[in-house]
């Protein structure tokens, strides 16, 4: 005979006995099972008028009396829950005692490492259902909406009660409150109003204060006596944190910045991190917070997820690179008593960061002392490439080159090491070395990168062709003071003493695009427009003439080519040529629709992550990968 296993049976046990716990008024409703959770309920008042009040259901059930009060949930469950766009309500029931417990879903797994898999959720007392909990239900989903549609503008109510303390005691914890209320006079009130909807319960006993937002959110500070300045102290951070937790983020910020200006240290490196990033957008605030909260002081998970946001937060150029120097000065200086090795780390970091913001001759000086004091970096891949890319931009290029390809002979090449390769040998003038990367580098599977590989590669080729030699010249001072008179003069000048001269070549482009000699004119201008990516004619010019040539496949390239390294300016002139020659609107269209799919295909390649490197167990170098933005030749 078929048997029903007992863990479907408790199943519907358990669902039936939730939906008797609840008001007569309220309709419950099964949700799939592929949903996630069990049910959805909906609130109605006792002569069926809507609430607008729904929260979702997850029912768990036991047998085990001795897991009445516990349950083991996947973190994963968690994050989905949070997801929602309702809240969640986690039931516990055992059915051997008849017991359950419940709690709102957002208050588990707090604090659980990220890396966790499953946690064990201890409920407490309060936690046990009683004829109560419909009302603190209610409560709680009348909270939560309040919190969701509160004017940005809105102050925070402060119910005190210091009842359970002695007199000495209860003057002390109202006094500091006071000074609190006074100081953040902006965001924070007393209230005694028991139907204060977005309130928090401020309570002490002994030498323990709590701090409630009903049950969505909390904070237990325990004292080191009753001091009033360090109960201001305790009570700003306790406040920022659990402001913070329920997204009341101008608040956080207002008492976070007290604290700045207080000189207020926080009680946690944990809790220092949520006040600093409450600061958002001050960087410069958020940083005196941090260091403050000795953030700097070590290489942990904080230190990196500030870091992140320092580099994530919208800012200006000049105040982010302000905020970071500031905050890894400060890291120096801690590890400075700690060891070459976190020092080493944190200027690494430090130069990382100059190197994409192109501040190269600050980030070599970083580099540098990076290198003194842990000597194995000169023979770490990633770090020659880096400091290979501070001295390209520079105009270092044989260096530039030599770092390039001691790093390949370390590590291997990819596709683009090939490209920062070629372009190094390219402008230190070993064109043929360049001419092997790009070939090299065109039989890559990233197609951006190699249609950007065969432009050059053809490039190089024709440099070799026009100067005779593998060798080209790069005699740029002798460049800067010889004859530009005509068109033999710039030809003696690419050809015999700088190869790569920028002016000579977009002048020998337009000369040879007046005389419609296209190819020619792409050759030079092209030359001129990789000796400056910036260079918006060259660009568009190398557009237009390979356009007047009439190739697709090398208009593909070029477009590619040009959008990637300096933007859509080339391609906007070549559209107004087209437009101002009454070109028809179907072939306008379809290149248009050609550059957008390029562009989309250039945003995906672009890598905006922050990579971390370990070095020995809890010290990180944190490597910026952040490309620069278009028409910048930093690498």
């Amino acid at each position: 005979m078929p048997t029903r296993p007992r863990s479907h049976q408790l199943e519907d046990i358990s669902l039936a006995a939730f939906r008797a716990l609840l008001p007569v008024a309220w309709v419950v409703r099964d949700k799939p099972k592929d949903y996630g959770v069990d049910l959805e309920v909906e609130l109605f008042e006792g002569n069926g008028a809507s609430t607008g009040f729904v929260f979702l259901v997850q029912v768990r059930g036991t047998d085990n009396r001795a897991k009445a009060d516990r349950l083991t949930l996947k973190v994963d469950q968690i994050k989905y829950f949070s997801s929602l766009d309702l809240p969640v309500l986690v039931a516990r029931y055992c059915d051997a005692a008849a017991i359950w417990h419940v709690e709102w879903s957002f208050n588990m797994g707090c604090g659980i490492p990220e890396q966790q898999k499953s946690f064990t959720h201890r409920f407490d007392a309060t936690n046990q259902w009683t004829t109560g909990h419909p009302l603190r239900i209610r409560r709680s989903l009348e909270v939560l909406k309040a919190l969701s549609t509160a004017p940005v503008r809105t102050r925070i109510g402060l119910r005190v009660d210091g009842s359970a303390l002695r007199v000495s005691q209860r003057y002390a914890f109202e006094a500091a409150i006071d000074d609190l209320v006074e100081r953040a006079s902006d965001t924070l009130f007393i209230t005694t109003d028991p139907d204060q909807i977005v309130a928090l319960d401020i309570s002490g006993e002994n030498l323990v204060l709590k701090i409630e937002l009903d049950c969505v959110a909390s904070a237990t500070v325990h004292l080191a006596g009753w001091d009033r300045q360090d109960l201001l102290r305790r009570l700003v951070f306790a406040i920022i944190l659990v402001c913070r937790v329920r997204d009341l983020n101008r608040i956080a910020a207002s008492l976070a910045a007290l604290a700045v200006a207080e000189k207020l240290e926080p009680l946690s490196r944990r809790i220092a991190f949520q006040a600093a990033t409450a600061l958002a957008p001050n960087l410069t605030a958020a940083v005196e917070m941090a260091i403050l909260g000795k953030l700097p002081e070590d290489h942990d998970h904080v230190y990196v997820g500030f870091i992140a946001f320092l580099l994530r937060t919208p800012a200006t150029a000049s105040d982010r690179l302000e905020a970071v120097t500031a905050f890894y000065a400060a890291a120096i200086e801690y590890a400075g008593k700690a060891s070459e090795l976190r020092e080493a780390s944190i200027r690494y970091s430090l130069g990382n960061f100059l190197r994409v913001d192109g501040k190269f001759s600050q980030a070599l000086f970083q580099f540098n002392r990076a290198r003194h004091l842990r000597p194995l970096y000169a023979e770490t891949g990633y770090f020659l490439r880096e400091v290979g890319s501070c001295l390209y931009n520079r105009g270092r290029f044989q260096w530039a080159y030599r770092l390039y390809q001691r790093a390949i002979d370390l590590d291997g090449s990819s596709q683009v090491e090939q490209l920062y390769l070629g372009d190094a040998a390219l402008m230190a003038g070993l064109v043929a070395i360049a001419r092997d990367a790009f070939k090299a580098a065109s039989e890559g599977s990233d197609r951006l990168a190699m249609q950007i590989a065969m432009i050059k590669q053809g490039l190089a080729l024709w440099l070799i062709e026009l100067t005779d030699s593998t060798e080209i010249p790069r005699r740029q001072r002798d460049a800067a003071e010889a004859d530009r008179s005509d068109a033999a003069a710039l030809e003696n000048i690419v050809r015999h003493i700088d190869a790569l001269d920028g002016h000579a070549h977009y002048n020998l482009g337009v000369i040879h695009a007046k005389a419609t000699n296209w190819p020619s004119a792409i050759s030079h201008f092209l030359a001129a427009a990789f000796r400056c990516n910036s260079d918006h004619d060259a660009w568009a010019n190398a557009l237009i003439s390979a356009w007047n040539i009439g190739n697709p496949n090398l208009i593909i390239s070029l477009m590619s080519t040009a959008l990637s390294l300096a933007g859509r300016t080339a391609y906007d002139r070549l559209r107004e040529l087209l437009t101002a020659q009454d070109a028809h609107d179907g072939m306008i269209e379809a290149l248009d629709e050609i550059v957008r799919s390029l562009t989309l295909d250039i945003r995906a390649s672009e890598s905006r992550s922050v990579t971390l490197r370990a070095i020995g167990e809890r010290h990180f170098d944190v490597a910026v990968l952040s490309p620069s933005s278009s028409g910048s030749s930093t690498r």
